[in-house]
């Protein structure tokens, strides 16, 4: 409260509610240690990170990109802007960050679940049945990746392999209720297609 101009103190402070879990506390709090320095890359990076976990996906994407403009080869950073573009619902420009991770950090096999629902809500079948596949041939049995499945096949016409693929997702449901609740929820994007 007395060293206002103590950059260190805000960070703290701010990491500490992040740390509990009060992530519009921390925001506060490093939007105050930004006040002192609007360079520094750390801060940039917490706030567009709290801003993500508060639903304020048009604020974190504008920290996220100013983040990249700092350090433009940080995949985790271009990650980020495709998950802000998904909440967003601007999935052609999330794939192509998408890709960008996917070429330049191969390793990274999580990116292959974006890059599947971006390829199925742009009409991108083929790429997003391909991705599922290989998702489903490291974890046979996830739920989404096999409902997901079933979309892109229903949606290239080929209805017994989109019925087997939501029936194994029904499955590992457990629930037909909770296998209901994320099939509806996914149908604006089918009845585009």
């Amino acid at each position: 409260e007395r060293d206002r101009s103590n950059i260190e103190l805000f960070e703290k402070i701010a990491f500490c509610y992040e740390k509990t879990g009060d992530f519009q506390k921390a925001l506060s709090y490093y939007k105050k240690a930004e006040l002192i320095n609007t360079e520094r890359l750390w801060i940039i990076k917490k706030i567009a990170f709290c801003s993500k976990f508060l639903n304020r996906w048009d604020e974190a994407l504008s920290y996220y990109r100013l983040a990249e403009k700092r350090n433009p080869d940080d995949m985790k950073i271009q990650a980020n802007i495709g998950q802000c573009l998904i909440h967003l619902e601007q999935y052609e420009e999330a794939l192509q960050y998408y890709f960008k991770v996917e070429v330049l950090a191969p390793e990274n096999h999580k990116i292959r679940r974006p890059l599947a629902w971006c390829s199925f809500v742009t009409g991108k079948f083929d790429t997003a049945t391909d991705y599922l596949k290989r998702l489903l041939a490291a974890n046979p049995d996830n739920r989404f990746d096999l409902l997901n499945l079933g979309h892109a096949l229903w949606c290239m016409k080929e209805e017994e392999k989109a019925l087997e693929a939501y029936t194994k997702s029904v499955a590992n449901f457990k629930n037909f209720k909770n296998f209901e609740t994320s099939f509806l929820e996914d149908k604006k994007h089918l009845l585009k297609h």
